[in-house]
């Protein structure tokens, strides 16, 4: 199971740092396999408007302009083939930070600043992302495996900045020993009947809300 830690916050109340909420997890039971903390060295995005968008004879790339509010309107190369007029998606401006991709767009090589740049004669001062760019994937953020531009909701505000949840701490946990240890805590504080209604916005999957094991004492 992947757990953002934002989201255990709406149920449990959390005041330590998440290092020490995995030890404290681990001393009474609960393995945690793997913390993860998004987009940790991702930095200098925000959402962009592509207000236009022509391609450039003979090529892949598009020459867009892309709004990003108070922060200006910017001239982008792009060889994304779901970039569109009228679309948000996230946009990492000159001195940004992102990750670096193989030629696969999926595999993650290290993390590389944002420069001005020249594509085919035309300018580019910025560059629009894919989710993996931004270090995430399907599991964290819908629409982030497809391999083109993350698409961001048309209710996003334009120059705010980089999209959620792309600053947030994971944790992966290993469900099937500790399912029950997770339900009897929420069960004490009367929060298991509305983890199981988000879990099953959230993953499609049902949970008993009324489930129960009186043998149990935690």
């Amino acid at each position: 199971m992947l757990a953002p830690l934002s989201w255990l916050k709406d149920y449990v109340d959390i005041d330590v740092t998440p290092k020490e909420l995995e030890e404290k997890l681990f001393s009474c039971g609960f393995e945690v396999e793997e913390l993860i903390e998004v987009g940790k060295d991702v930095s200098g995005v925000v959402v962009g408007l592509v207000e236009t968008c022509e391609p450039i004879p003979d090529t892949h790339l598009s020459l867009c302009q892309v709004n990003a509010g108070e922060h200006g309107t910017f001239q982008i190369c792009c060889g994304a083939d779901n970039v569109h007029a009228g679309g948000k998606f996230p946009l990492a401006l000159v001195g940004a930070t992102v990750y670096a991709t193989a030629k696969d767009h999926v595999t993650i090589e290290g993390v590389m600043t944002i420069k001005k740049g020249k594509l085919r004669g035309y300018e580019s001062f910025g560059m629009l992302c894919s989710g993996t760019e931004l270090g995430l994937n399907e599991d964290l953020y819908p629409g982030a495996g497809y391999n083109g531009l993350l698409v961001l909701p048309e209710n996003a505000k334009i120059g705010a900045d980089e999209p959620q949840p792309s600053r947030d701490e994971h944790m992966r946990a290993g469900i099937e020993t500790h399912y029950r240890i997770l339900r009897l805590r929420l069960q004490k504080r009367g929060a298991w009947p509305p983890f199981c209604s988000q879990w099953r916005k959230l993953f499609g999957a049902e949970l008993n809300p009324h489930e129960a094991d009186h043998g149990d004492r935690l």
